[in-house]
């Protein structure tokens, strides 16, 4: 635990984390910080100067996003002196800032907009020409205002930092800074990160811009559905049709921050798309039509078909397939319609591969995002963090590159990640399995080095970083293991053994966003488990516990 100190702020006491970043400290208790350039969890920069207060003892204002919290420190957040400093700076940043805010699109939630509006009665005596740019487009997605741009370099640090492409940076010194990418172009995954966390309106959607305002959208929180890391997002809708996605944390707080990747913020036109089904659709006779129909009509005519098969070859004859694109709730109203109106105990949920031998044989929690951010070492076996799980690719990159984490990757395919890692073993396809043998048997480390490929010092090394970890281990996996590796890998924490200031988490990476709902709901009834298994899983449940499945390897 976390050392205790008391720190002194506006003449009250409060008792924080030694180490705890002042902003943070002061924000959580209470005491507003205005800043432009902090942003939480990523590197410092303490460029819009806005975030000065005193600390006694120190002979000028301080930026407190800088300073980290120790004994008896004394601060001051409010004061004439400070007020005038903040005061300065919003007369600087606004030296060279259009006044367009009636046609902004980032009018209503623009950060620096909002300070004025706050600070009210601000000078302005610079009186020179400004620095005009014209408006351009840095991509079909990205719209670019320099001259709105006040050097915060969120978005330079989120490129860089979160999805690790750094498409976008800065050039140019002093006034003449702007914000741009190499050739004019922005060559990357387009995730729109950099638009998201913008103060102003300098990164603008090109998909949404000059659309609509901020206050005329209805704003309803949702749960993104392409993938399972589940990020919380807000989609803004303007009579009945969606016009954005956004994660800005004044609208959700969900455990992805204000990060969606593109899918989830650029793919929802499909949503208000023309040839999108609206109405039932339904075939009254063999070879005939689809006729549009109502709800009350498509159910009755669904339920009369289903009345027949059962009448004539009974529940037996029938199958319903959930979905691991569908809630925990709607996969148990239809085990339920399965067992109670139908009849029928054959209920499955369609998945790209199963991991019933995985969760059968669990010896270690299942790891969260923020456990995953704040590893001391990652082994990732198969899988593409980055394709399957963006957050959780983003995650394991600031645990390397912010937090020191020691990434071991076994991959056929050499993934961007690669170059976060601190040890990349390029493996043969297919040979996924081995890699867990190798990790949990020390003895068959040469049998499992001529079926990877690589050499038995390049094992050892992995097993030595996972040995040497003074704090969490995440072990991660794609979908190449098969049902006995699942079973192994599952096993792997109780193997490697208890180890003070050690503790081992498992992160599986499912190709769906209710993946891990529907094995949940596989595991507590047996009809849908059963159904779930293959008959590969079922044979080798017996040796699963073990490793001698894997010795045909050899």
């Amino acid at each position: 635990m976390a050392e205790l100190i008391k720190v002194t702020i506006n003449g009250q006491v409060f008792q924080v984390e030694k180490g705890a970043r002042l902003i943070d400290v002061c924000r959580e208790n209470g005491y507003a910080i205005a800043s432009f350039c902090y942003y939480a969890d990523l590197a410092l920069q303490a460029s819009c100067r806005m975030c000065l207060v005193r600390i006694e003892k120190m002979p000028k204002l301080q930026t407190s996003c800088t300073i980290t919290c120790d004994r008896e420190m004394v601060v001051t957040t409010e004061s004439e002196e400070i007020e005038k400093a903040r005061r300065g700076m919003v007369e600087f940043l606004l030296a060279n800032h259009p006044l367009d805010c009636p046609v902004c699109d980032r009018g209503g939630e623009c950060e620096l907009q909002e300070m004025v509006f706050d600070w009210g009665d601000l000078e302005e005596r610079f009186t020179e020409r400004k620095n005009y740019a014209p408006e351009k487009f840095l991509s079909p997605i990205v719209a670019n205002d320099s001259q709105r741009c006040i050097l915060c370099k969120r978005c330079t640090r989120v490129c860089d930092e979160w999805m690790g492409e750094d498409a976008i940076e800065a050039g140019g010194r002093g006034a003449h800074t702007v914000i741009g990418t190499y050739g004019g172009w922005l060559n990357c995954s387009q995730c729109g990160n950099c638009i998201e966390v913008c103060p102003t309106g300098t990164l603008l959607d090109a998909t949404y811009r000059h659309q609509t305002r901020p206050w005329e959208l209805g704003r309803t929180t949702s749960t993104c559905s392409f993938c399972s890391d589940g990020c919380q997002l807000s989609v803004g809708s303007r009579r009945g049709e969606v016009m954005r996605v956004v994660a800005r944390d004044r609208y959700v707080n969900g455990h992805n921050g204000e990060f969606l990747c593109i899918k989830g913020r650029f793919a929802h036109p499909f949503v208000n798309h023309d040839e999108r089904l609206r109405t039932p659709l339904v075939r009254y006779k063999k070879g005939g039509r689809l006729v549009p129909a109502t709800w009350e009509e498509a159910v009755r005519f669904a339920a009369q078909k289903l009345q027949e098969v059962k009448d004539t070859h009974g529940g037996g004859a029938i199958g319903v397939v959930g979905s691991p694109r569908l809630t925990n709730e709607s996969n148990w109203a239809m085990l339920r319609f399965a067992r109670e109106v139908a009849g029928t105990d054959k209920y499955m949920a369609s998945e790209a591969f199963s991991l019933v031998p995985f969760f059968e044989n669990l010896s270690a929690p299942l790891a969260t995002h923020r456990d995953i951010r704040h590893a001391k070492t990652i082994v990732l076996v198969g899988g593409e963090p980055e394709e399957l799980q963006p957050l959780t690719g983003r995650q394991v990159r600031q645990a390397v590159r912010n937090g020191g984490a020691r990434l071991v990757i076994f991959n056929s395919v050499p993934i961007r990640l690669k170059e976060q890692a601190a040890q990349f073993v390029h493996i043969r396809p297919g040979s996924e399995d081995a890699a867990v043998l190798a990790l949990a048997s020390p003895g068959d480390a040469e049998v499992a080095a001529r079926k990877l490929g690589v050499s038995a010092d390049e094992i050892g090394l992995a097993s030595q970083f996972i040995s040497e970890t003074a704090g969490d281990v995440v072990l991660m996996f794609g979908g190449e293991l098969s049902a006995e590796a699942q079973a192994v890998i599952a096993q792997l924490p109780a193997i490697f053994g208890e180890k003070e200031g050690r503790r081992f988490l498992l992160h599986p990476l499912p190709l769906f966003n209710n993946s891990v709902g529907v094995h949940d709901l596989a595991r507590c009834t047996s009809p849908a488990a059963s159904s779930l298994r293959t008959s590969k899983i079922a044979r080798t449940r017996s040796r699963a516990s073990t490793c001698s499945s894997f010795r045909s390897f050899s």
